[in-house]
């Protein structure tokens, strides 16, 4: 079964549907979770509408039960990267890994698959300015 943007929905997408007035279409009574990770360039600097369109899509996230929670983060020059190895543990400035893109915000939304999780993505008005990737939460090891 192929959902919306070209992508295999899960196999948990026959679980009950929930018919809550203004929900995402495809909602479950047991949602999966994914990440959206907002990478964007160093030179980005968000304009004040975009800050309101953010807002907007928050708001309208979370009256339909689809966003979980999610915030922006400072530049990845303030981070620290930790790694313990033979039990000495490791501190690092700056982020874990040199790209062109870094990781300035993140979302944590829940929706019936992968293809609805990518609209809720393409809807993200970050889309139209940088690059989101969707990425399922391993459900196994969250406990």
């Amino acid at each position: 079964m192929h959902g919306p943007v070209g992508f295999r929905l899960s196999l948990f997408a026959p679980l009950i549907r929930h018919d809550r007035k203004g929900a995402w279409p495809g909602r479950l009574e047991r949602p999966l979770h994914y990440l959206l990770i907002i990478a964007h360039d160093g030179t980005f600097s968000p304009s004040e509408r975009l800050v309101t369109e953010i807002q907007d899509w928050v708001t309208a996230m979370e009256a339909r039960g689809v966003r979980v929670h999610g915030n922006p983060l400072r530049p990845a020059s303030e981070a620290v990267t930790v790694q313990v190895r033979e039990g000495e543990a490791r501190r690092k400035h700056g982020p874990f890994s040199r790209s062109r893109e870094q990781m300035c915000a993140y979302e944590l939304i829940q929706c019936a698959g992968l293809g609805v999780a990518a609209e809720v993505a393409a809807s993200h008005p970050m889309a139209a300015a940088a690059t989101i990737e969707v990425r399922p939460v391993w459900g196994q090891l969250a406990g």
